[in-house]
Order: structure tokens, then sequence, then C-alpha cells
């Protein structure tokens, strides 16, 4: 299987070599350099998607570790009462420290942010999280 960026690079080449006879050319020059400020756009791209796949991996995995803010976050909603009950322990852990709570995710998401992305759309939902956060620390 044949990458995009590679399709990409081997038109913008072809592009530049049908330019003009010699290195010169004006067209040729503009050309090549639009083609080389694409594919280093493409490529940082490319790259950027790869680091944010790897946040969003290493932000799944710190969600599941008891005692942490993101712990707490994930589960305070959830329809399993013992991972409710989980997330309480997770909250009483964190709660009396605001360089514990007033945290950023990997992908620069605050804990409220990810309450409200985790809260269940139940109407018997407390979100008792959200309103801990939002009531408790301006800072997010």
């Amino acid at each position: 299987k044949v990458s995009k960026f590679a399709i990409f690079k081997n038109a913008a080449n072809a592009v530049i070599g049908k330019q003009g006879v010699g290195d010169s050319s004006p067209k040729k020059q503009m050309t090549h350099n639009l083609a080389n400020v694409a594919i280093a756009a493409m490529a940082h791209r490319k790259v950027n998607s790869q680091e944010a796949q790897q946040s969003n991996t290493e932000q799944a995995f710190i969600g599941e570790l008891p005692g942490t803010i993101w712990h707490a976050v994930k589960y305070a909603d959830h329809c399993d009462h013992e991972k409710r009950k989980q997330a309480h322990e997770s909250w009483k852990a964190v709660a009396a420290e605001t360089s514990k709570v007033c945290l950023l995710g990997n992908l620069g998401e605050t804990p409220l942010h990810q309450a409200v992305l985790f809260s269940n759309n139940n109407k018997s939902s407390t979100y008792w999280i959200v309103k801990e956060l939002w009531e408790k620390y301006e800072e997010l």
C-alpha cells in the first residue's frame, strides 16, 4: 500500500520535473518551493497525528489509575456502581490538593473538560464531579 504522502511527493516531483529546462526558471523554482513546503507540511501532519495517537493512548491509560483526578473524572458518572465508588475514592484522594486537580491532560484538556465529556447523558445522573470542579476550582 502506498501512502498519501508518497503519492503527493511523487506527483510534486513530477510537476517539478516538467517545469522549464534550467534550474533557474522562476516558474520551476516557485513550484519547487511550494512543493517542498507542502511536503514538509504533510510530514509534520503525519508526525503530529502519530503524537496525538500516542497521547490519546497515554490519556486512556492514566484514566485507569486509581487515586488520580483522571480516574475520578472517567468513572464519576459511570453506570457501574463499583466504578462510581472507586471514582469517589479517587476524588477524595486528590480533591484537597489543587495541584492534583488543576492539571492538563496530554492533549491540553482540563479535568473539567474530561468530566463533561464523560458525564452520562442520563436524566438520573447527578454530574456531581462537574459541579465540584466548576464550583471549587476557578483555574479550570
